[in-house]
C-alpha cells in the first residue's frame, strides 16, 4: 500500500487516535485504507486495540460486514481504524490488486485517451507509472506508444522550424 501522491509505504500505520485523518508521513496526503484494493486474502487488518488480525473478503479485498465488534475485546472498529499489514510472508506486490498502465490497459477507452493518461501519468508521476509495471513486458504495444511519442516530437519541433522559416525568412544554424 502506497500513497497515491509521492509513492511513499503507508502499511503498517495506525489510525490517529483522536479520530483525524490519516495522512502520508512523507507529503501529507490524505489516505483511508478503503481508498485502496487489495487481494482477497492477502491483508491482514488489525484490530487497533488488541492487535487480532481480519482478512478482507469483498472484491476489492475489503473487510465484510464495514463496521462489526472485534472478537477479542468487543471493540467497535472498521477497516479505516484498522492497522494494515501484508499477510505474514506475501510481499507487497501480491498483496495490492494489480493496476495497469494506461496504455496497456484494455478496455473501453480510446488510443488518445489511453496515451493521455499514461503521459502524463509519467510527467507528474513517475513513481507510480514504474509501480504499475509488475506484468510481462508487452514490447509491441511500448513500441507503439514510442512511436506516437517520436511523431509527436517529430511533429512539434518540425513545425518550430517550418514556422520559424515562414515568419522571419532566416533558418536556425542553416537547417532548412
Amino acid at each position: 500500500m502506497r500513497c497515491k501522491q509521492c509513492d511513499h509505504v503507508l502499511w503498517n500505520q495506525p489510525a490517529p487516535i483522536d479520530g483525524a485523518q490519516r495522512v502520508c508521513s512523507e507529503c501529507g496526503e490524505p489516505y483511508q485504507p478503503t481508498d485502496f484494493s487489495f487481494e482477497r486474502g492477502k491483508v491482514r487488518c488489525c484490530c487497533p486495540h488488541c492487535n487480532t488480525g481480519y482478512y478482507g473478503t469483498s472484491k476489492e479485498g475489503h473487510l465484510e460486514p464495514a463496521e462489526f465488534a472485534c472478537v477479542q475485546c468487543g471493540r467497535s472498529i472498521t477497516m479505516n481504524d484498522c492497522v494494515i499489514r501484508p499477510h505474514d510472508e506475501t510481499r507487497e506486490l501480491e498483496a495490492m490488486q494489480r493496476v495497469d498502465v494506461p496504455w496497456i490497459a484494455s478496455g473501453r477507452d480510446g488510443r488518445f485517451k489511453r496515451w493521455w493518461r499514461t503521459s502524463t501519468l509519467g510527467f507528474t508521476n513517475a513513481g507510480r507509472l514504474a509501480s504499475m509495471l509488475t506484468r510481462a513486458p508487452a514490447p509491441m504495444r511500448a513500441a507503439r506508444f514510442l512511436l506516437i511519442n517520436a511523431l509527436i516530437a517529430v511533429t512539434i519541433g518540425g513545425g518550430f522550424f517550418v514556422l520559424l522559416r515562414l515568419f522571419t525568412g532566416s533558418t536556425v544554424m542553416g537547417v532548412l
